[in-house]
């Protein structure tokens, strides 16, 4: 059998175990050497199948020091967009718009290297079932011809990530940078928060393949639900 051949297989076993409930959400797969004894492969076919069950959506892997935010303890995959994350775990979620226009905006142009100081501005709000407001979120998009439909049609799916997939516009790479902030007035009001309230704030920008900005997202996390976790190591 070929290696190509058996990490499908190993693939096809682990995804049937998800799909058909066997493992549950969020629960961690067995280690490499474990999986690699269970199909009688070797450790590079394990990670070939583990690579593609990441490529299908099925799991979520982290390698290497790497940090990550957590919603009520579920890892939200920044490739998904966090409308879908918190879909994929079972926690509906709604997005209110709030601003969707072009502004100028000169010092972030000169913080990312950029030239040109337009960008879309969009505000959004996130808002759990029982009407909780759990985020409030600030993107910043450097100006390109494809996001001048954005100001006029509605996110599809609610998805900024999904809008932007679909334009051609996907991620390679991100920074981003977490920490305490007290809410001001204008932020409490959006927030439905008292005023000095703790939030996280969440500073993220993500890069094209062509190292171009995409991206420039402040984010005002609840930390009743949100958290930033780390880790370490070759995490399945």
């Amino acid at each position: 059998m070929s290696v190509q051949v058996k990490h499908e297989a190993v693939a096809s076993s682990l995804s049937r175990d998800i799909l058909r409930g066997v493992l549950e959400p969020g629960e961690r797969l067995a280690g490499e050497h474990e999986l690699a004894a269970r199909f009688s492969v070797s450790r590079g076919t394990v990670r070939q199948a583990l690579a593609a069950l990441q490529r299908d959506g099925l799991i979520e892997k982290h390698a290497g020091a790497g940090s990550f935010v957590t919603f009520d303890g579920h890892p939200l995959d920044q490739g998904l967009g966090w409308a879908q994350a918190l879909h994929r775990h079972g926690v509906r979620s709604s997005t209110e718009v709030l601003r969707l226009e072009w502004l100028p905006a000169p010092p972030l142009a000169a913080e990312l290297g950029l030239d040109d100081a337009r960008f879309l501005a969009l505000d959004r709000r996130r808002r759990l079932p029982t009407g909780e407001t759990v985020s409030l979120e600030r993107s910043r998009l450097p100006w390109r011809p494809e996001l001048d439909s954005l100001v006029l049609d509605e996110l599809r799916a609610g998805s900024l990530t999904t809008t932007l997939a679909g334009l051609g516009l996907r991620p390679a790479g991100w920074t981003e940078r977490v920490e305490l902030a007290w809410v001001d007035r204008d932020d409490a009001a959006a927030l439905d928060a008292p005023v000095g309230d703790p939030f996280l704030s969440c500073t993220r920008t993500s890069y094209l393949a062509d190292g171009r900005p995409l991206e420039h997202v402040v984010s005002l996390l609840d930390p009743r639900h949100f958290r930033l976790e780390l880790a370490y190591g070759q995490l399945p």
